[in-house]
């Protein structure tokens, strides 16, 4: 969705979503805690299957009904900010483009009114208090918006050769899971081509969103006819710590599959939750 406002504290997702998809940085929007802190709570990531939209909410009960109700999925926790006035804190608006859906946060009443008065946007009121300047501990919280969306192209024809795409991505036993309780995650990916792949690698990468550490866990495939497919996952019999993660899957990550269409575009899924 063209105008979208996306906040982010990591860079290299930053400069993924300006190389891959059509976004601009514009700046710093505010400052937070990436990690748990006595006075902060978790302000939730979600993001819009039906128009693409990036929302954030540092309430529960309103992430649980925009999953339920307006198709969003839960992405992670984006940072930690202030449920209420502390020491340092400012307001952080909370505004809605009716025309394309977009919601648009700012800690700048100018800029507030500014986006009220020019481009139509709704006051949806404080969506929770954060930081305007730095401090120890803090992070800067980036601002992106979708300028243009990656050029459409035709159909392709059937493809000749072997063709590996990502079909789906969800958590088992729970998409809540809990410290310490063991769960799964699992992507189900297919062979759409008219040839067999031959044996590759899916390469599964879990980040710890609040120290940014990664953790490879690589998956020898055999080969897949046309038209089957299978399911890589990862297990956590122990579980993981109180945190925001998120797991990308990678097929054919060496590149041993001669395929129609090469590139991360089919081969890449990611599943981003939380535990708490």
């Amino acid at each position: 969705m063209i105008g979208d406002h996306f906040y982010t504290t990591s860079s290299p997702e930053a400069d993924n979503a300006v190389r891959l998809l059509g976004y601009q940085i514009e700046g710093i929007a505010w400052y937070a805690f990436v990690a748990q802190n006595l006075n902060a709570a978790p302000l939730y990531r979600l993001f819009s299957t039906k128009n693409g939209d990036h929302f954030y909410t540092s309430s529960e009960a309103e992430r649980d009904s925009a999953i339920k109700k307006f198709s969003y999925r839960i992405e992670g926790t984006s940072c930690y900010v202030f449920s209420s006035q502390s020491p340092n804190a400012v307001p952080l608006y909370r505004l809605l483009n009716s025309k394309n859906g977009d919601h648009f946060y700012t800690a700048s009443e100018i800029e507030r009114d500014n986006a009220v008065r020019r481009y139509g946007y709704q006051i949806e009121g404080v969506a929770c208090f954060v930081l305007s300047a730095q401090v120890a501990g803090a992070t800067p919280v980036l601002r992106l918006l979708k300028v243009t969306d990656p050029p459409k192209t035709p159909p392709p024809p059937p493809p000749s050769k072997a063709q590996l795409i990502c079909t789906n991505t969800w958590l088992g036993p729970t998409n809540y899971p809990t410290p310490g309780q063991p769960f799964a995650v699992n992507f189900s990916f297919a062979n759409s081509g008219q040839a067999a792949t031959g044996a590759f690698t899916v390469r599964l990468v879990l980040t710890d969103r609040g120290t940014l550490s990664s953790t490879n866990y690589d998956i020898q495939a055999p080969s897949y006819a046309p038209g089957t497919g299978d399911v890589a996952f990862w297990t956590f019999p122990n579980g993981l710590a109180q945190g925001s993660y998120v797991v990308d899957a990678y097929l054919d990550v060496f590149n041993q599959v001669s395929e129609s269409f090469e590139g991360l575009g089919p081969h890449y899924c990611s599943n981003g939750f939380i535990v708490s």
